[in-house]
């Protein structure tokens, strides 16, 4: 679905990615395509207890999974085990990458694009309850009318 047929976002601030990259020419050129979108853009080298601080306050991470140890897939389960609330766009430019890794110097409209649905996505499973009362609110038994 293109993002023209999502409904309207009411956001108060930038959408807020984290960059795990080791490629300062890779990180030097996404801060100025997302600066350029008004995005918040912090970067992290490693998946350490700084990138944990800084992913707490993220939207998106964009995993530059290029010459990593292992495959593509475990670092995307891997980020998705430590922050389950934050949706992952996988770039690298490795050849024998699967599918699903989007190529960092391919089109920038097609990153731009994954990380405005990963945006999209993150949101729709950070929703909080219509009232915090809907929360503590105990269901009926069942059967009860």
């Amino acid at each position: 679905m293109p993002l023209s047929d999502h409904a309207p976002v009411a956001r108060f601030g930038p959408i807020r990615v984290l960059v795990l990259s080791h490629d300062s020419r890779f990180v030097g050129v996404l801060r100025l395509l997302l600066g350029r979108r008004h995005f918040a853009v912090r970067v992290a080298r490693r998946h350490d207890s700084v990138a944990d601080l800084v992913a707490r306050s993220s939207d998106v991470i964009v995993v530059d999974a290029t010459h990593a140890r292992s495959d593509p897939a475990r670092a995307v389960d891997s980020v998705r085990m430590r922050w389950p609330d934050i949706e992952p766009v996988v770039v690298s430019d490795d050849d024998a990458d699967p599918a699903g890794a989007l190529h960092k110097w391919g089109p920038p409209q097609q990153l731009l694009t994954a990380i405005e649905r990963a945006y999209h996505g993150s949101r729709t499973r950070r929703r909080a309850p219509a009232s915090p009362h809907d929360a503590e609110r105990p269901k009926p038994p069942a059967g009860a009318a």
